[in-house]
């Protein structure tokens, strides 16, 4: 095990996630050893900062790679380590409240949305804002966001129906986020419409890929990113380190 710098681990790992999403003005200390990656970001969430902690290996490879960091890193804020090792995380570490997510991305040409998409700009943000307040409070992107490149949407004569953004990485992959969607006209594409859009715009990017982050529960949209083409790349457990809470 070594400690890096994250630039390098950025430009040379062959982990998808690292490679693509790994941005270096967040990365504040990375590990790594022949079969596991650890690194540590600082968060930029609307409504939670602090330091995130990821773990990526198999239960052999991170376990000591995961006792080495934790001699040297206090209990993060949030930590997110690969399903399949999740056994592998020292105690003080392991994540409570967590849930599971995969990150999913695609090289290929979306479908034509089925609905209308228009692309926003700056004049549309307090109507974006108004928008998630109601149909997605809980969203990890809104205007002003760091790294959010652009918004797209459906609307009609009322107003917007559904929206997301593309937040561009340091690669130059677009990454999906703020998919939302007014909850009484679920079930009419919308989603999709606006997903497929956000796919071609993240393709624009230098790297040519799209990426995303879905909860494994929610089937209406793992069914959207998949007949977008998305493919899973990781799943991980993410959650409020164990020793974080108990301090809580």
């Amino acid at each position: 095990m070594h400690e890096t710098d994250v630039a390098t681990l950025a430009a040379t790992s062959t982990l998808p996630v690292v490679r693509h999403q790994l941005q270096h003005r967040e990365g504040l200390r990375a590990w790594v050893s022949d079969d596991a990656t650890a690194y540590v970001v600082q968060q930029r969430r609307p409504w939670d900062g602090g330091l995130a902690l990821w773990l990526l290996g198999d239960t052999d490879a991170l376990g000591p790679l995961a006792a080495a960091v934790a001699a040297q890193h206090g209990v993060p804020h949030r930590v997110l380590v690969e399903e399949r090792a999740r056994e592998a995380v020292p105690a003080p570490w392991r994540p409570v409240r967590s849930r599971t997510w995969h990150w999913m991305s695609t090289r290929e040409a979306p479908p034509a949305p089925r609905h209308p998409v228009v692309d926003l700009g700056p004049d549309d943000d307090t109507e974006v804002s108004a928008f998630l307040d109601e149909a997605y409070p809980g969203t990890f992107a809104r205007p002003g966001t760091d790294g959010v490149e652009g918004w797209s949407a459906v609307r009609d004569e009322k107003g917007i129906l559904a929206v997301g953004c593309v937040v561009r990485q340091d690669d130059g992959t677009g990454y999906l986020r703020g998919v939302s969607v007014f909850p009484a006209r679920a079930g009419e594409g919308l989603g999709g419409a606006v997903s497929a859009r956000l796919t071609a715009r993240a393709q624009a990017g230098a790297s040519g890929l799209a990426s995303l982050g879905v909860f494994v529960e929610n089937g209406p949209a793992l069914a959207v990113y998949r007949r977008l083409r998305y493919e899973v790349g990781h799943t991980f457990v993410a959650g409020v380190p164990a020793g974080a809470a108990e301090g809580a």
